[in-house]
């Protein structure tokens, strides 16, 4: 009803998306839990890693990038 009766608003009127603020948060997490990475392999005297520990962290932020995904 709303719409009808002033179109001119509702044309020139562009909305933001709902979901900006929830996935610029959810992008400055990934973006550090990416930069972590560095952190496995930081000391370079360090011969081995824990490999299911990295395996895990690697997981989690395909999992993140998965929960942005647009269903």
């Amino acid at each position: 009803m709303a719409i009808n009766r002033f179109p001119e608003f509702f044309d020139s009127y562009q909305r933001e998306d709902i979901r900006q603020p929830f996935i610029t948060n959810k992008v400055e997490e990934i973006t550090d839990k990416v930069s972590g990475i560095e952190d496995f392999f930081e000391r370079i005297d360090k011969k081995f890693i824990n490999v299911k520990k990295y395996n895990d962290y690697i997981d989690d932020i395909i999992n993140e990038l998965d929960n942005l995904k647009i269903k």
